[in-house]
């Protein structure tokens, strides 16, 4: 059996399963932030699959959306990006 720091066999055992247990909750720790981590990435694929139905249907040009217009550069953008998409 291994002793260590020449403890007693209890007390190596007892030292063993807290060093388990110590790996143990940091598994689960680690498994919480990485599930965390997939909850959030479902967010933001929801998210640009909800950008990508409503984007077809999103007029820059319209007056409800932008009432004093777009500045000159920004117009000059719109209408390339325009011409590519449609």
């Amino acid at each position: 059996m291994l002793l260590l720091n020449g403890s007693s066999p209890a007390q190596s055992i007892l030292i063993l399963s807290k060093f388990h247990f110590y790996i143990i909750i940091e598994y689960m720790k680690n498994n919480l932030q990485i599930q965390r981590v997939c909850e959030q990435l479902k967010f933001l694929e929801e998210m640009y699959r909800h950008l990508i139905k409503i984007l077809p249907s999103f007029d820059i040009t319209d007056k409800k959306i932008l009432p004093y217009g777009l500045k000159s550069h920004t117009r000059s953008v719109s209408w390339l990006v325009k011409q590519v998409i449609t």
